[in-house]
């Protein structure tokens, strides 16, 4: 396949349309797929020299992914405590 400016248009068209029917048919892929995209142009934009913009993008995208996230660390969090205070109790047996 030879790659010029219709081709870039022609994959575009396709990933948002997949995005739009896996919206559809339930898995919400536009909260996780735009933070990961800007998470990696703002790394890229980054290592290309484009140092501002390149970290406030980055700085978004990890804002918005840590949004979508939330509900999973909060569901994690209260393990890790559970887990701790485990290890802690076995911890303090072991020196009795």
């Amino acid at each position: 396949m030879k790659w010029n400016r219709n081709t870039g248009l022609a994959i575009a068209l396709i990933a948002i349309g997949a995005m739009i029917l896996l919206h559809r048919l339930g898995l919400d892929v536009f909260g996780w797929v735009v933070p990961l995209a800007m998470i990696g142009l703002g790394y890229y934009g980054i290592r290309i020299g484009r140092q501002t913009i390149g970290w406030i993008v980055l700085l978004i995208g990890s804002l918005a992914l840590l949004g979508n996230l939330w509900g999973l660390i909060a569901f994690l969090a209260p393990i890790a405590l559970i887990a701790f205070g485990w290890t802690m109790l076995k911890r303090r047996k072991a020196y009795e």
